[in-house]
């Protein structure tokens, strides 16, 4: 019946894209920040306490788990000020976290332990591949025992807490969140019109999963070294794709009213094919049985993009555009 009416047509589309958009706020990208806040003050709170790296393990990777359900959102307060990578210094081609670390355990420079002054450290010395470390690598394990490294654990968790706490008031309440609320309002500056705004958060879907792609599975397995992987060392990194998988599907629920059975579908048999992996650190990346395994979930991933783009992207009226997070 509406065919022949394009201005109808058009009608509908913005009504439930933008109720689409309220959705992915409040439903899906605020829930995440808040887990992430509360995950990463009980990490903070427990280092602040007992800096022994079995103690710490749980709630580190609580805190992990819970940024695989922000990770994706590479916009707006995430990617302010150099959030994101102060959070996820990864991939990190040339082993920069660990030679940062190095240098701050040889320097002792308890100036560098106060608030403000580490949140002026490099990246590459802050955030979960830091603590990872800390937590996971014999050499620096010896540090975090005592002493200074025990205070530089500390201090790691406590940034990494103060960011997760801005990123949540941001997305509560925030003028990039209003903007994106009120596109195509008299006044938005930031977006024109609702299209720009379901852009936005459509190529956010589309990038995440390219990343998992690209990134998750792409570097371990193109350079069949385990240590490329994302978590390795902690022991995660199949982990990571799940949760990552995980929420952009709760994402892309939350798009449209109804549901995506193409999308879902695509979504269950990437998720299958995760759970399928019997390796959580990628170790056995050079095997052939492992190799085919990755490629059978990235080929069920790139499924998922298509999917997306034919029922969500057709329902938004957009399509993914790039990101820098692609990897390309």
């Amino acid at each position: 019946m509406l065919a022949g009416k394009p201005a109808l047509l058009a009608a509908i589309i913005c009504s439930c894209s933008a109720a689409g958009v309220e959705a992915v706020v409040f439903k899906h990208i605020i829930p995440a920040a808040e887990r992430f806040a509360f995950s990463t003050r009980q990490l903070a709170e427990a280092a602040g306490h007992d800096c022994a790296g079995e103690g710490l393990r749980e709630p580190y990777n609580r805190a992990y788990d819970d940024w695989m359900g922000l990770s994706h959102l590479r916009i707006g307060p995430v990617d302010d000020e150099g959030l994101l990578l102060a959070i996820s210094f990864w991939p990190d081609e040339r082993g920069f976290v660990d030679r940062t670390l190095r240098r701050l355990l040889a320097d002792e420079d308890a100036r560098l332990l106060e608030a403000f002054a580490f949140s002026k450290v490099s990246v590459a010395g802050r955030g979960l591949p830091a603590l990872e470390l800390m937590l996971y690598d014999d050499h620096f394990r010896a540090h975090a025992a005592q002493g200074y490294g025990c205070r530089l654990l500390a201090t790691i968790a406590s940034d990494l807490a103060a960011n997760a706490k801005a990123i949540l008031g941001q997305w509560q309440d925030d003028d990039y969140v209003q903007a994106l609320l009120s596109a195509g309002d008299a006044g938005n500056q930031l977006f024109a019109d609702g299209r720009e705004a379901r852009r936005i958060l459509f190529t956010a879907l589309v990038a995440g999963l390219r990343f998992n792609v690209r990134q998750r599975i792409g570097r371990p397995r193109g350079r069949l070294r385990p240590e490329s992987a994302q978590g390795h060392l902690s022991g995660r990194s199949r982990r990571n794709m799940v949760l990552a998988l995980a929420a952009l599907r709760e994402m892309a629920a939350a798009m449209t009213a109804s549901p995506n059975l193409t999308t879902e579908k695509a979504f269950a048999h990437a998720l299958a094919a995760a759970g399928r992996l019997d390796d959580e650190a990628f170790a056995t990346i050079a095997q052939a049985q492992s190799k085919l395994a990755l490629q059978e979930l990235a080929d069920r991933i790139l499924l998922i993009e298509k999917a997306v783009n034919e029922e969500i992207g057709a329902a938004w009226d957009v399509a993914g555009g790039f990101n820098s997070s692609d990897g390309d």
